[in-house]
């Protein structure tokens, strides 16, 4: 019906393109404001990957499909996840009476607001929850899928994720590889979420080839 047609079509332009470019402009920021990771993913793609600045572009793509699961890159992008996770809100109707922690009991028929943003901000073992630390997910124990939450978690987890990560691993790989990136006219003014993070007026960066 209408409605069934509706919800697909605003279900794949908002998971299948708006988190995915949310993700990347969040990641790229952090990198324009801490370029020695990018210097690390150059390093880290030469030492496991074999990938280097000089080699044929077809090499070098048939390599990057592993990106991803180099421990450098890895750490980077669920530390851009966890500071601006790309779904900061979600709606849930309550079918059944939940007691919460502290005992509260919500009844059935509430609509409740999950802020998945705080609870990925605020996860255990983080202590500076606004600093940007990547070294944090190289030493420290995995996380629960319920505290690290991006993407949701259970039954309702992004069937898309895997591909965002892919995609913002090869993003960020080929800048590290290729160019030298830098804010067109200074670091954002002003965030908002509508209803992914981004940049009120755009982001605007200065792409140069190295």
């Amino acid at each position: 019906d209408d409605a069934a047609f509706m919800d697909n079509v605003l279900t794949l332009l908002f998971a299948g393109y708006d988190t995915t470019s949310s993700a990347m402009q969040a990641t790229i920021n952090l990198m324009i404001l801490h370029p020695e990771y990018l210097s690390k993913i150059r390093v880290e793609l030469k030492g496991k990957l074999g990938i280097t600045t000089d080699m044929p572009d077809e090499l070098v793509a048939e390599r990057l499909h592993e990106a991803r699961k180099l421990p450098i890159m890895s750490a980077i992008i669920r530390e851009a996840l966890r500071l601006d996770p790309i779904v900061v809100n979600t709606f849930r109707r309550v079918l059944e009476p939940v007691e919460l922690v502290d005992g509260t009991v919500v009844p059935p028929g509430w609509v409740i607001n999950v802020s998945l943003g705080r609870t990925v901000q605020t996860m255990p073992g983080v202590h500076n929850r606004e600093a940007f630390n990547p070294e944090w997910w190289l030493s420290n124990q995995e996380p629960s899928h319920f505290d690290f939450c991006p993407f949701g978690a259970g039954s309702r987890l992004c069937p898309g994720n895997e591909t965002a990560v892919h995609e913002v691993a090869m993003l960020l790989a080929s800048i590290a590889l290729k160019a030298r990136v830098s804010f067109y006219d200074g670091p954002p003014k002003k965030w908002i979420n509508d209803p992914v993070p981004e940049v009120q007026g755009g982001f605007k960066i200065r792409v140069q080839a190295l």
